[in-house]
């Protein structure tokens, strides 16, 4: 999952930020996104493991805190991770 914040005045958020996947088959827990917020004018990436939830159709943001973020670009990939035993 990757964010890019918008670089203008008050874009930026500096408490934690959450996120839950929505999926065809679900939706994910509440997972950690950012621990330390974002930065104006910053692009944030990580991964975030769930369980199988499907095609992911849409998210749920929840900002840890009081304030405002200005996300410009939110780009979400599906990796599927198949294990043999």
């Amino acid at each position: 999952m990757t964010a890019k914040t918008a670089d203008e005045p008050e874009a930026e958020f500096k408490n934690p930020v959450y996120v839950q996947l929505i999926g065809s088959k679900g939706e994910s827990e509440l997972k950690m996104f950012s621990e330390n917020g974002f930065e104006k004018g910053s692009s944030y990436s990580t991964i975030i493991n769930v369980n199988d939830i499907g095609d992911i159709n849409g998210y749920k943001l929840t900002l840890g805190g009081s304030g405002n973020w200005k996300p410009e670009n939110l780009q979400i990939k599906n990796i599927c991770k198949i294990i043999l035993i």
